[in-house]
């Protein structure tokens, strides 16, 4: 009963969304004609750059995770497995993209448990420095009882004990072997901080996006990042939701209600979308080519 009612939440949450949202735009066009049509396209550009390296940043980490586990695997190759794997996000259930680098990197000699070890432990520094970035923006929406815990569960998170009891735990509750990684204090916040810059990145990002369709947003690249952080982090919280679409830009459009014009808000949230999906794309297709021309591919069977 329940997974019937989960399976049925995945269609309409996201459909529910995105019909106000369009609605909204549908409605208001009128107002937001005279932004769409005198968007800066140079800045769109330099938006879409910005999501690829915030991007490509992520990856890095996950490079660095996988070095610490003494498995040498060219950053090219890496690059390529995250970029691919990444399609696994949506489709329902957040496991997908998880069990796609896993099988890819078996291609390239990087055993299960290495590569879910360096997976897991990614998500965990990402999520983490999401949250201190997204702090301020999510505490309204959280009761402060409930935020202290997470902040202080934030702290314990990257203690590296911590984390290889953690690993072990996942590999007991699902039967899967993750191998321990021996990272030192210095470590997970070298890390962390790696994943603050692509925080960063990603928020400099959306204010390109902003500053190019509402110029009076002016540069706010902190408030910006904390913006984009809190509606990804809840989509990605959002487990029923493929890619957390619908949740991510009905969270976004609320947040930025608060800061421009509110008819401008769900069409800029939808158009943020457009261009993160495009520079996934980008780095999808040179996934595939790299794959390809390592003797690999997802499509035809491998021999």
């Amino acid at each position: 009963m329940r997974k019937g009612f989960l399976k049925l939440l995945v269609p309409i949450v996201p459909s529910v969304i995105l019909f106000f949202l369009i609605r909204d735009i549908y409605r208001n066009w009128s107002e937001i004609r005279a932004y769409a049509v005198n968007i800066n396209y140079l800045w769109i550009f330099l938006s879409y750059l910005g999501f690829l390296i915030a991007t490509l940043i992520m990856t890095v980490n996950w490079h660095l995770l996988l070095k610490k586990l003494k498995t040498h695997i060219d950053l090219k190759a890496s690059i390529a497995i995250w970029s691919v794997s990444t399609l696994g996000k949506y489709i329902p259930g957040k496991g997908w993209q998880f069990v796609s680098i896993v099988y890819i990197s078996k291609k390239f000699g990087v055993s299960y448990s290495k590569s879910l070890s360096a997976s897991l432990m990614g998500q965990i520094f990402s999520i983490i420095s999401g949250l201190i970035v997204g702090f301020s923006v999510l505490r309204p929406y959280i009761p402060s009882p409930l935020m202290a815990v997470i902040l202080a569960a934030s702290l314990i998170f990257i203690y590296p004990d911590f984390l290889n009891r953690l690993t072990g735990f996942l590999s007991r509750l699902t039967g899967k072997q993750v191998a321990k990684i021996d990272l030192s204090l210095k470590d997970t916040l070298e890390v962390t901080s790696i994943y603050l810059t692509g925080w960063l990145f990603f928020g400099l990002s959306l204010n390109f996006l902003l500053f190019s369709i509402y110029p009076n947003w002016g540069f706010q690249i902190f408030y910006s990042a904390k913006i984009f952080v809190s509606s990804y982090l809840i989509g990605l919280f959002a487990i029923f939701v493929p890619g957390g679409i619908g949740v991510r830009e009905g969270i976004m459009a609320v947040l930025l209600a608060k800061s421009l014009p509110s008819h401008l808000a769900p069409f800029i949230a939808l158009f943020t979308r457009l261009v993160v999906t495009l520079s996934e794309i980008t780095l999808t297709f040179y996934g595939l080519y790299f794959l390809n021309k390592s003797g690999f591919s997802i499509i035809k069977k491998n021999e």
